[in-house]
């Protein structure tokens, strides 16, 4: 799952040059894309039960051993539990969002799930602190006003495919709620807590749905990519926020669905109606704004 706000880090490895911050945060942002639009293109191909089960499993092999070269302390404490729900959380949202890109546009999910994954955790500061900045309400005006454009559809997998990317985000908007207080224990092995839960909740969805089983095909090398494609994301959004920008980074990283749209643009040649395409823009303009 992806991370956009609230991982802290050590002082120790504050060292990173911050002019890199940027680079860092973009790359973060084309690899959570390339890896939603993978995964979407895997579940076209195949079962998306299998697929994200087989991408969970590899972002799980890969954070474990990320935890161990870093030789942060695998310390119990009450934050893996926050981990353990973001795990849960995620890990349906993850299945909802590759459903919704493999059987509707992937310009009108990816983006949706993103300005509601974004809003969510902003809904929830201002619960706490208060009202937000101008910028953050123009934001929310130019989302609601985008989400309103793409679910304009008679087409009927269309609509479900929004109403999955809508469900996705609130998954995912959770994720990010319950992992900002998980990361106060550390930064891998929280991580790796909520890879275990997001793991177990779509091999659980899976044996219900009579699909625990590896894809076949093109599909299992795809899954596994898109799985490879989702940790990279994440450990280049770390690098990022640990050179002390975390602004910089989280702005430039809610950029993700924009290389989603991009890549089925260009490889699938995808098109939407005229006020979808706007809509998807206004949402992918308003994303930084609320992030």
């Amino acid at each position: 799952m992806r991370r956009r706000r609230g991982f802290l880090w050590r002082r120790e490895h504050s060292s990173l040059v911050a002019s890199h911050v940027p680079l860092l945060a973009l790359g973060s942002a084309v690899s959570w894309g390339s890896g939603d639009y993978v995964g979407g293109l895997a579940s076209r191909r195949g079962s998306v039960h299998r697929v994200t089960v087989a991408s969970q499993l590899i972002g799980l092999v890969l954070l474990s051993a990320l935890a161990v070269a870093m030789r942060e302390a695998l310390v119990w404490r009450t934050g893996f539990l926050w981990a353990i729900g973001a795990g849960l959380a995620g890990g349906a949202a993850l299945l909802a969002l590759w459903r919704s890109l493999a059987i509707a546009p992937m310009g009108i999910g990816a983006p949706v799930a993103a300005v509601v994954s974004g809003a969510l955790p902003v809904i929830a500061g201002i619960v706490v602190e208060g009202a937000p900045s101008v910028v953050t309400m123009a934001g929310f005006a130019l989302a609601l006003g985008g989400i309103w454009l793409v679910s304009r559809t008679r087409d009927v997998r269309g609509r479900e495919g929004f109403a999955l990317a809508l469900l996705a985000g609130s998954g995912f908007g959770l994720y990010y709620v319950l992992i900002d207080r998980a990361v106060l224990s550390g930064i891998f092995w929280p991580l790796v807590a909520g890879r275990v839960a997001s793991f177990s909740v779509v091999s659980i969805l899976a044996a219900v749905a009579g699909e625990l089983r590896p894809p076949g095909g093109r599909s299992a090398g795809l899954a596994l990519l898109s799985g490879v494609f989702d940790v990279g994301g994440n450990v280049l959004f770390v690098l990022a926020a640990a050179a002390g920008r975390l602004d910089v980074a989280s702005v430039l990283a809610s950029l993700y669905p924009a290389m989603t749209v991009a890549l089925a643009r260009v490889a699938l040649k995808e098109r939407l109606a005229r006020h979808q395409a706007l809509g998807a823009a206004a949402i992918l303009v308003a994303i930084p704004l609320i992030v």
